[in-house]
């Protein structure tokens, strides 16, 4: 619904189900949302966006347990002419039935499941003349992400990650546009003993990074291949667009 309450609110409810045929059908997942949008909050112009969302999780053929996962997050935005503020809170809780609780622990570490708690702040300024095909003008985002500390899971780290791009019409021929990107990035633990999960650390590689590359195909490796991902990240990039 676009206009629940007659003041610009809307409501919506999404499901969505992954479904596998092999000798019989059998869910992979399903998931629930619920997200509510509201234009004025504190009676200002802050959109604001709450989602609640569920995933009661699937035992399939060859695993007798289930993961269930719920959680909440609440995002505001705040747009000042060509700068915008998004801040940020997001709160998850995941649960692992059929088995002991002794052996759920387990689970979690083998199959890489972590529980993500979040508090996150963006800043942007945007003077692109364009924003799919920009020929002049340039893009500041800075971003923060705190993980966990007193917000609870599995995850305790803080990132920083400053991008920067900027495009200007090539000499003499106005159809090229050169465009130069700048990005680095770090992280570090927040609580001792602890480390960064391999799915959260920092990777390049895709056409927002390094063309030419499969997402999160450029990192620390391991002996046999595997990407591992690093906690500093820095890229410089120069290309002549047509």
């Amino acid at each position: 619904h676009r206009n629940i309450f007659g003041n610009g609110q809307s409501l919506s409810l999404r499901a969505s189900a992954e479904t596998e045929i092999l000798q019989e059908l059998q869910f992979l997942s399903h998931r629930y949302e619920i997200v509510f949008v509201e234009p004025w909050t504190f009676a200002i112009k802050l959109p604001s966006e709450l989602t609640l969302y569920f995933e009661p999780g699937a035992k399939k053929l060859d695993i007798p347990w289930r993961v269930q996962k719920m959680g909440v997050s609440i995002s505001f935005l705040r747009k000042l002419g060509v700068v915008s503020h998004w801040g940020g809170v997001s709160y998850e809780r995941v649960d692992i039935y059929g088995v002991p609780e002794s052996e759920a622990d387990l689970i979690r570490e083998e199959q890489g499941i972590y529980v993500t708690r979040k508090l996150s702040y963006t800043y942007q300024r945007d003077v692109r003349d364009n924003i799919l095909m920009p020929k002049n003008g340039s893009l500041t985002r800075f971003s923060a992400d705190f993980v966990g500390g007193p917000l609870g899971g599995d995850e305790n780290y803080l990132k920083t990650d400053i991008y920067w791009s900027r495009y200007l019409p090539f000499p003499l021929y106005n159809s090229f546009t050169l465009a130069s990107r700048f990005r680095i990035a770090i992280m570090g633990n927040t609580k001792h003993g602890t480390d960064v999960s391999i799915d959260n650390k920092l990777t390049l590689g895709g056409a927002n990074t390094i063309r030419g590359f499969r997402e999160r195909t450029i990192g620390p490796k391991s002996e046999n291949g595997t990407m591992l991902g690093g906690k500093v990240l820095g890229m410089v990039s120069f290309e002549l667009r047509y």
